[in-house]
């Protein structure tokens, strides 16, 4: 079944013209693809980058929790009572920022 347009066209002839039109534009304008060793050494390139990046932040994790945990460790032996008082603190605080985040997150929804 041919249907006709304004111009007088039916469908088919649109849809050749519409292809030679694109075939034309492809080979006018080509596009350019790296190749795949150009991807891969990308890809290794940011995989480095990022264990990098992971590396240092867990050596930074790991010095300041000995930190912590050393200054806690003598704050315990030293100052048992100060000691207590700064644990019942940190309950607190973490249980009003778990609390705080959980309506900040219902207010999202």
């Amino acid at each position: 079944m041919k249907t006709s347009n304004k111009n007088g066209c039916n469908d088919e002839e649109v849809i050749m013209r519409m292809k030679q039109g694109l075939y034309k534009v492809d080979e006018i304008h080509s596009v350019h693809v790296p190749h795949d060793v150009w991807f891969k050494q990308k890809v290794v390139t940011q995989q480095r980058a990022l264990h990098e990046k992971y590396v240092r932040q867990l050596i930074f994790f790991l010095l300041v929790a000995l930190c912590i945990v050393s200054v806690l460790m003598a704050m315990l032996y030293l100052e048992p009572a100060s000691f207590i008082v700064l644990q019942g603190v940190a309950l607190f605080v973490i249980t009003g920022v778990v609390i705080f985040n959980r309506k900040r997150q219902v207010v999202k929804r």
